[in-house]
């Protein structure tokens, strides 16, 4: 159930209550790997991060799936490879702050449903000085309608040699 916010009396949809793993959030945060985990079946963000003073923050062979919210929600200079994740309400879900400098590669983020304005990818670079690249990953087959990957605000972005697969030609 990825309705939000979650129902009080039930917990069904999106608990920000119920995280797998939250760093920080607003507070000064550096050199952060989460590397070959698995999180799975958290009502809220599987890996949450968010606020301005986030800096280095990796996600490295890791898999996030079974969430009624985002597989990964991280801000910060991020490199994410090598990951899988799938059924989650959002697959990735980034925010950028100024002088951020970014690589998303080799990772797989397919099966994820629509929750509140939400895609497999979403990734904002606005104001950002830095640049954020986004090369060698898979998505596929999200549902309800949304783009696979939703680009807000690109600046500084370099999107190449991604496969993004149709959701309504099935599976593979």
């Amino acid at each position: 159930d990825i309705t939000f916010p979650a129902d009080p009396t039930t917990g069904d949809g999106w608990d920000v209550t119920n995280r797998a793993i939250m760093i920080g959030p607003d507070t000064y945060v550096d050199e952060v790997t989460v590397q070959d985990c698995e999180f799975h079946h958290f009502r809220g963000e599987l890996t949450y991060a968010g606020g301005a003073y986030n800096r280095r923050i990796s996600g490295v062979r890791s898999k996030f799936h079974d969430s009624n919210a985002d597989g990964w929600s991280v801000s910060g200079t991020q490199t994410f490879a090598g990951n899988e994740i799938w059924n989650c309400g959002q697959g990735v879900e980034d925010w950028y702050y100024t002088g951020i400098d970014s690589v998303y590669t080799g990772n797989y983020i397919h099966d994820c449903v629509k929750n509140l304005a939400s895609w497999g990818c979403v990734l904002d670079s606005s104001g950002v000085t830095g640049s954020v690249e986004v090369h060698g990953n898979m998505f596929a087959r999200n549902s309800q309608g949304m783009p696979l990957v939703y680009l807000a605000a690109p600046n500084n972005l370099s999107f190449h040699h991604n496969y993004l697969r149709d959701p309504s030609k099935g599976t593979g």
